[in-house]
């Protein structure tokens, strides 16, 4: 096995010179304390940790966010009420980006309470196993959030919405680009339940989703929602729906990326409503053709699996398209976000072939961790993914914590 050593590389956090920043935990050890405070337009950037809370951001423009990614920012709702709750008129969208929101509980909205017109933008965030008796995931009632790049899954409820609950015809949120998968409800609607409500929903992956009464989206009363260029189990009528396996790399695990070869790569609509710049971790959108459907826009993607220990084993993948080649860099000179047909800005400290991607397309890289690395130590790496006549193309920046 072949040990991997480079000198600790520093990360800062740009926002913090902005008088309008408020970090946390650096200036307040709890995200509800810095809500607080917060006034309209502040932005609150909150570092890698689990906060065991329950926030609530009402009447306020404001943008709360993660510095480092839904993966390693989680808001632990402790079984108690709503994860996170959006309350009041708001004149601009409050914005919720970048967190993993669990274990939250309540009758209404386990992982997100939406109520009284509020209209967030709730973008890559992981909402998973939450409980409620409708709406487990996300509860909507009378507003109109936009609801975009998000992984839903998991979350299970008593009664109906086992994913999202839209109630009442003034409950029109835009539900775009997200993977809802996996999430439960006792009568009505696994995935999304649309009562007396229209959203939007498009270029959304709609999927193993269990209820009883329409398992994947369902409508009751006067609901109508416009459903396109979605992929949802069972089928879906509108335009540029269709049914067929996502193919995630792991959904089992967790790991909502898709395949080269997945359905739903080059699937959605370039047009669609309030479409961002980026996909669920920062990748750019519409990679190559036409945009994905789904959290995820494929692209040779590098991530790890398992911790990152001095002297342990753990698995780097590389997610492309089968037969292609991946030489893996670690260092100072590597860029973010991934750029087609460009290399590496600086030569890398180490350079390593992981070798060819098989059909699968998941290449699997065992990796040991140097003994001199430090916990605290992070250290950045990113690959090039060759195919012969097809030029080269750079992955994501992945960085890597040391346990």
């Amino acid at each position: 096995m072949r040990y991997i050593m480079v000198f600790p590389v520093l990360l800062c956090l740009a926002a913090i010179a902005f008088p309008s920043t408020i970090c946390v935990p650096d200036d307040y050890t709890m995200i509800q304390d810095a809500i607080d405070a917060a006034t309209d337009g502040d932005t609150i950037v909150v570092r890698r940790g689990t906060y065991f809370e329950n926030i609530e951001i009402r009447d306020k423009y404001i943008v709360v966010k993660s510095a480092r990614g839904p993966e390693v920012t989680i808001i632990d709702g402790m079984q108690s009420m709503s994860v996170v709750k959006f309350d009041g008129q708001q004149a601009s969208a409050p914005i919720l980006e970048g967190f993993t929101l669990t274990n939250g509980s309540a009758s209404k909205g386990g992982g997100i309470y939406c109520h009284k017109s509020s209209c967030p933008e709730i973008i890559n965030n992981i909402i998973a196993c939450n409980h409620a008796d409708s709406g487990a995931g996300i509860y909507c009632k009378d507003s109109s959030p936009t609801i975009s790049h998000n992984v839903i899954s998991g979350n299970v409820a008593n009664k109906d919405g086992g994913g999202i609950y839209c109630y009442k015809k003034y409950a029109n949120p835009t539900i775009i680009n997200n993977t809802v998968y996996g999430n439960t409800a006792g009568d009505e609607g696994g995935g999304i339940e649309c009562h007396d409500a229209s959203p939007e929903i498009v270029n959304t992956i709609v999927w193993h989703n269990l209820a009883p009464v329409g398992p994947e989206i369902h409508i009751s009363r006067c609901g109508a929602p416009n459903v396109t260029f979605c992929d949802v189990r069972g089928g879906y009528s509108g335009t540029g729906n269709i049914d067929a396996d996502p193919l995630f790399v792991a959904a089992a695990d967790g790991d909502f990326h898709i395949l080269y070869t997945s359905p739903c790569r080059n699937a959605g609509d370039d047009t669609a409503p309030s479409l961002p710049a980026e996909d669920f971790e920062g990748d750019p959108r519409i990679g190559c053709g036409f945009v994905d459907i789904g959290a995820d826009e494929f692209y040779c993607h590098l991530y790890a699996t398992g911790p990152v220990s001095p002297s342990k084993k753990f698995e780097i993948m590389a997610v492309g398209k089968p037969r292609s080649l991946a030489t893996l860099g670690l260092g100072s000179g590597l860029q973010d976000p991934p750029l087609g047909g460009v290399l590496w800005l600086l030569p890398p400290i180490t350079r390593i072939s992981m070798g060819m991607i098989p059909a699968s397309g998941v290449l699997v890289y065992n990796v040991t961790g140097h003994p001199n690395w430090k916990p605290g130590d992070s250290y950045p790496f990113q690959a090039i993914i060759s195919l012969p006549a097809h030029g080269r193309i750079l992955t994501n920046l992945m960085v890597l914590d040391v346990e």
